[in-house]
């Protein structure tokens, strides 16, 4: 997927963040997330405390290994 629009959403598993996910997806992005909880059956999700800088450190690694450089970064995670 390298050369393709790349997006990363924070907090992409429901609520805002998820609704932001659509939008981009609908826009011809491949979006990656990170959630605490992110979605079972989405291959681009990863599993990260963005308060803990090596959990988002690895996931920032793992997205960029599937998708090379990443355009868009939304932060929408939150409680």
């Amino acid at each position: 997927m390298t050369g393709a629009k790349n997006a990363v959403v924070t907090g992409g598993g429901s609520g805002i963040g998820a609704a932001v996910v659509e939008r981009l997806r609908g826009e011809g992005y491949n979006v990656a997330t990170i959630d605490l909880n992110p979605p079972a059956d989405d291959p681009l999700a990863e599993a990260a405390d963005v308060t803990d800088p090596e959990q988002l450190a690895a996931a920032f690694a793992a997205i960029r290994e599937q998708l090379g450089p990443i355009t868009i970064l939304v932060n929408a995670a939150g409680l």
